[in-house]
């Protein structure tokens, strides 16, 4: 079993996952065999959790501050807590960068609201368990010919849950495959239906102006 463990590394997590934190193991690794999470992690099988990622770029964290204050925001409206102070959060971050011997990269993290159980409750988890990878995979940007962008058919998440990065990409993921199946790079949700103004437009400066409708004729 373990020796399949080791055999079911593919190319891409051999290549570019360079470091992994695990609260619930108490430390960093650096063998993509192990980097693994509990089957009855509520963050596997309910999506109860919350992440964001952060760019690595010769050897700095570009914006962590803002990036870490967003993830606590997510968790607080999650409701998921923290297994350790903010500061410790941030200390894991760094310390897994610099255990990854990389100066350009991806740095991502999660926090689960933990393992205990297939339940829905939170009530059963153990504590809560954060999770983060230093990535040195870099996604090639073609300037030239840029991407080619769909308007998705699959309805985006409503509010209050498509302002928190929770893990649900369920959404992302179909848009993703429809864009493909379709023989584009990717795929966005159309846009929002225009307010309830009339829209001119100025043939002569080529400007569009929005006027209000007309107010109904007055009765007396």
């Amino acid at each position: 079993m373990f020796e399949r463990l080791y055999e079911g590394v593919h190319a891409n997590a051999a290549a570019h996952f360079c470091a992994f934190y695990s609260s619930g193991l108490g430390g960093i690794v650096t063998d993509p065999a192990v980097m693994v999470l509990p089957i009855d992690d509520h963050m596997v099988h309910r999506g109860h959790g919350v992440f964001d990622t952060v760019k690595l770029t010769d050897g700095y964290l570009y914006e962590l501050d803002r990036h870490l204050a967003r993830f606590l925001a997510s968790a607080s409206a999650a409701r998921v807590p923290l297994p350790m102070p903010e500061a410790a959060i941030r200390r894991v971050i760094l310390d897994t960068a610099a255990a990854s011997r990389k100066t350009n990269g991806m740095l991502k993290f999660w926090l689960s609201a933990g393992r205990g159980g297939f339940g829905l409750s939170p009530k059963e988890c153990i504590e809560p368990v954060l999770y983060v990878l230093a990535s040195c995979e870099e996604r090639a940007v073609d300037r030239i010919h840029g991407f080619r962008c769909m308007a998705t058919t699959v309805p985006p998440k409503p509010q209050p849950f498509a302002g928190l990065k929770s893990v649900n990409y369920l959404p992302n993921a179909l848009a993703q495959v429809e864009a493909e199946d379709a023989g584009f790079d990717t795929a966005r949700p159309p846009p929002p239906p225009l307010p309830p103004l009339l829209l001119f437009l100025s043939l002569s400066s080529g400007c569009a102006r929005a006027r209000p409708p007309p107010l109904p004729p007055s009765r007396g």
